[in-house]
């Protein structure tokens, strides 16, 4: 199952509204892409890595990769993913985004719902990206 953090981006970062949902890939809006993201650790050494496709409401490719991020737990590597796709969508300068992972923790900490103080620091770059804190 998919669950959706949907990133509507205004002019600034700041205009962002989240708002969550289970979705599959559907066509979207005019201007609209959609980021779809992943998080990885190897059991045996922590190593982690994310990787990202961006699309156009066309189902078009923009960009994907995969990146090693360093050492981190499954969950720090969902977020990193959010937070690095959120960044270069800026910077192609996409204002309309959504977001699709299969990570329920991930979405909720990116959202603001389930921030806690020992949370990772990577949900508070997700949240000045956001606009959110």
């Amino acid at each position: 199952m998919q669950h959706a953090l949907t990133k509507t981006m205004g002019s600034t970062m700041s205009d962002a509204r989240p708002r969550i949902g289970i979705s599959r890939w559907l066509p979207h809006c005019l201007d609209w892409i959609k980021l779809n993201t992943a998080g990885a650790v190897s059991i045996g050494s922590s190593k982690a890595s994310c990787g990202e496709v961006i699309r156009d409401h066309t189902s078009y490719w923009i960009l994907g990769f995969s990146k090693f991020i360093g050492v981190y737990s499954a969950l720090e590597a969902e977020l990193w993913g959010i937070y690095i796709g959120l960044s270069l969508a800026y910077e192609l300068g996409y204002r309309r985004l959504e977001v699709e992972l299969d990570n329920l923790n991930a979405i909720n900490l990116a959202k603001g719902l389930s921030v806690k103080q020992n949370s990772p620091t990577i949900v508070l770059y997700i949240h000045e990206s956001c606009g959110q804190s």
